[in-house]
This record gives C-alpha cells, sequence and structure tokens, in this order.
C-alpha cells in the first residue's frame, strides 16, 4: 500500500475534540455545550446594567448533506461553535456520538482553526464499478492552512470493503485539494483523558478577563503542587475580591 493511500487508523496528535449546556435557539433546536466550572464575582448593581440582552442566531451549519435535527434510537448534536460576546458564532452538527466526542477533541486543539462537518460528496468506486459520494465526517483545519479529513466509525463496522472505500476516498480528496490526509477514527482512537479534559475546556471556552487575571494573580503565588480549594481560599481571602470557585 503506498502512503497515497494509507490508513491511518490512530487519532493523530495534533487533532483533538470540545462543554455541554442546553441552549434553546429562537428555533427551538437545541445545542449541547456544558459548563464545568463557575466564576463566582460580587452581585452586578443595577445602575450597571446599561442594555438588554438580544438573541442573534448563530450561522447555519455548512454541512453539504442534511444531518438529522432527531432521531429515534440515534445519537444526534447540533452544537454551537466560534461563539463570543462579539460572534453569535456557528451551528455545528454531529450525526453520532462517536463523531461528537472527536469533534470536543479537534476543537481543544491550540492549532485548530475550524472544524466543517459534513463535506463532500467524494466519488469511489465499488468493486461492480459503481460510482457513490463519500462524505468526510468532518474536516479540521489547522494553522497553516492544514487540513485533517476526519471519518468516525465504530470498531465493529469497520469492514474490508469500508477500509477498501477510505483508501479511494482519501486518494480522491487528496488529488481535489479538499484535504491534505484523512483519519479514520474509532472509539479506540480517542483517548478518554483527552476527552475528559476537552469536555472541560469547551466547558470554560468563554472569556472572562476578570476571573483570568484573578487566577493567573494566585497561580503564580503558588509554591509547589496545591488543592483547587486552596486556590478558592486564596482568592475570597480579601472580603471585597471575587472569588473562584472550582468543582
Amino acid at each position: 500500500m503506498s502512503n497515497s493511500s494509507e490508513i491511518h487508523s490512530e487519532f493523530p496528535a495534533d487533532a483533538r475534540q470540545g462543554r455541554t449546556t442546553r441552549r434553546h435557539s429562537a428555533s427551538g433546536d437545541i445545542c449541547i455545550s456544558r459548563c464545568s466550572s463557575i466564576f463566582v464575582g460580587p452581585e452586578p448593581r443595577e445602575d450597571a446594567v446599561t442594555s438588554a440582552y438580544v438573541w442573534d442566531d448563530p450561522r447555519p451549519s455548512r454541512a453539504a448533506k442534511p444531518v438529522p435535527k432527531s432521531s429515534h434510537g440515534h445519537f444526534v448534536v447540533q452544537m454551537v461553535i466560534h461563539d463570543s460576546d462579539e460572534d453569535p458564532g456557528q451551528i455545528s452538527m454531529c450525526g453520532s456520538l462517536g463523531e461528537y466526542r472527536t469533534r470536543l477533541i479537534a476543537l481543544a486543539e491550540p492549532d485548530t482553526v475550524d472544524v466543517i462537518e459534513q463535506v463532500g460528496p467524494v466519488p469511489w468506486t465499488d468493486e461492480n464499478g459503481k460510482t457513490h459520494g463519500h462524505y468526510i465526517d468532518q474536516i479540521v483545519v489547522k494553522t497553516g492552512n492544514r487540513r485533517l479529513g476526519l471519518t468516525d466509525k465504530p470498531y465493529r463496522k469497520v469492514t474490508p470493503a469500508f477500509e477498501a472505500e477510505i483508501v479511494q476516498v482519501d486518494a480522491a480528496a487528496r488529488k481535489a485539494g479538499v484535504i491534505d490526509r484523512l483519519h479514520l477514527v474509532t472509539e479506540y482512537a480517542r483517548d478518554p483523558v483527552k476527552l475528559y479534559n476537552a469536555d472541560l475546556f469547551r466547558g470554560c471556552r468563554d472569556a472572562d478577563p476578570e476571573a483570568d487575571a484573578l487566577a493567573l494573580e494566585v497561580v503564580e503565588a503558588l509554591v509547589g503542587a496545591a488543592r483547587c480549594r486552596s486556590w478558592s481560599a486564596r482568592s475570597t481571602a480579601d472580603p471585597g475580591a471575587s472569588g473562584l470557585w472550582c468543582g
């Protein structure tokens, strides 16, 4: 097997997954995102509120084929990525639990610029000579515009026929300039520690300058190992100071 048609079953070191609340958009769709850490500060003054919150719909999914918004006996996700106070974000769809976990890891990688779902179709030919179109589950765009294609599949469903399909899709997608490399991702390729941390990172992705500055001040004063509880105690030693809550 040549390098150009090699199948990579291991998850690449430079591609990880990303928080989990339930938000209901104006359309009623549920976006999964989970907050794992909370910043506790002083109660806001009534005169400090200068504007009302206005909902702004995130940009629609970029999937080249429809991803179900609900399914009986099957896991689907609609999440919002790239959201901030200034940006309503981008809807990102996952058609399986495996895709969602892989996407969390990919989003948590510091060199990840974007993740685009369901890219295609990429042509491939079966053993009977019939041409089909394959949609790559997700393409992770890295710094320098490197593009890693990720196809998620439960290990028990990775058959010789599917491996042959992936080899063709890898070669065709590279030739078309869609990706630089295609990786086949199974449940054994996702590091559970990276997945756990990626979930936490996504839960804390919203910028909070006041909390970050306070945490940095406390951490810089620590010597050796310390429990999270001690951070909270030190950060609240001054009755007038804001505090950090560790959960």
